[in-house]
């Protein structure tokens, strides 16, 4: 007679192996970002740099938002998600809990040269962008802008918040 034990005990192994994929694999849908207007956004923020005028935020992107995030260096992930009230993700790949999850992704803004900002609709993040502080300096600004008030005028690729005209 042949033993089935040790045929259960990997047929159990490998059922708590694929519940515990599963579950990771709802949770990455669940908080990824899909950024399809993110390049669109770049372009016409970098352009708005380089012209160095007073623009508003909410003409830039084809999103709807009503918040804006804005993180200096030095950030870690936890910290941003603290401040914004929720978790997501941008990393197109289900292994982001190896490497986004480990010590090598906890501070995407690990330099004095990055910043990131992000767009928030209802307390659901719609775009996470990080630029080089060479592209366009954000750590002037308040790390909470509510969409009314994201007008800026720009000095040497610096944002700085404008008045607002009545």
């Amino acid at each position: 007679m042949f033993n089935t034990r040790p045929k259960k005990i990997v047929w159990a192994l490998l059922a708590v192996f694929l519940v515990i994929v599963s579950l990771s694999f709802y949770e990455y849908v669940t908080i990824k970002v899909f950024q399809p207007n993110a390049k669109q956004f770049d372009q016409a923020l970098l352009t708005a740099v380089d012209q160095g005028d007073t623009f508003n935020m909410s003409e830039l992107v084809a999103l709807e938002w009503d918040t804006l995030y804005v993180f200096p260096p030095y950030t870690s992930k936890q910290q941003m998600e603290e401040l914004v009230g929720t978790s997501w993700t941008t990393s197109s790949y289900l292994g982001y809990y190896v490497v986004d999850k480990s010590s090598l992704g906890q501070h995407p803004l690990d330099d004095e040269s990055f910043n990131n900002l992000v767009l928030v609709q209802k307390g659901n993040v719609v775009l996470d962008r990080t630029f080089t502080r060479r592209e366009v300096d954000l750590t002037h600004l308040s790390s909470r802008i509510s969409r009314e008030y994201a007008r800026f005028e720009v000095q040497d690729r610096v944002l700085k918040q404008a008045d607002i005209e009545s």
